[in-house]
């Protein structure tokens, strides 16, 4: 397996964008939200366009994808942010899939090694859609956050 990563810009393009998120983006996170989500979540997948259009745009948003050949095999997705309580730069994950734990790692892997491009200094993971043993960095701290919805 030859894996070759892209480090997914703002489009600028609207077809070239459409055509990555039919091709690669949205098979890739069904695929993770049939495995990981919806055992978790109990619900099925239902992507807030808007929401995920919004944060690509406002370059908020950091997607990776990977490939193998010319085949989609794995997706990276995360948000940047900045606590409110203490001065960190954060990447959260919210979406590391691969086809295998190996292109899950990689992924890992590359975005470590972006973390300077990137410029965050934590890395903060939802474990709910990712698995983190292959994640290639120090665990400083877990917490558990408790989800409520309206009745």
């Amino acid at each position: 397996m030859a894996l070759k990563f892209n480090y997914v810009e703002r489009p600028k393009d609207v077809d070239a964008c459409i055509q990555l998120l039919d091709k690669a983006i949205l098979p890739l996170l069904t695929e993770n939200w049939k495995k990981y989500g919806a055992p978790y979540y109990g619900k099925p997948f239902l992507m807030n366009v808007g929401a995920f259009v919004t944060h690509w745009m406002e370059r908020g948003l950091v997607m990776v994808l990977a490939y193998d050949n010319d085949e989609p095999v794995g997706i990276l997705t995360g948000l940047r942010f900045t606590p409110m309580s203490f001065a960190t730069r954060v990447l959260q994950i919210d979406t590391c899939y691969g086809k295998t734990s190996e292109i899950e790692k990689a992924l890992y892997n590359y975005i470590k090694d972006l973390g300077p491009v990137l410029e965050y200094d934590e890395l903060w993971v939802t474990t709910d859609t990712c698995r983190i043993d292959a994640i290639p960095m120090k665990k400083i701290v877990s917490h558990e956050l408790v989800r409520f919805t309206r009745e």
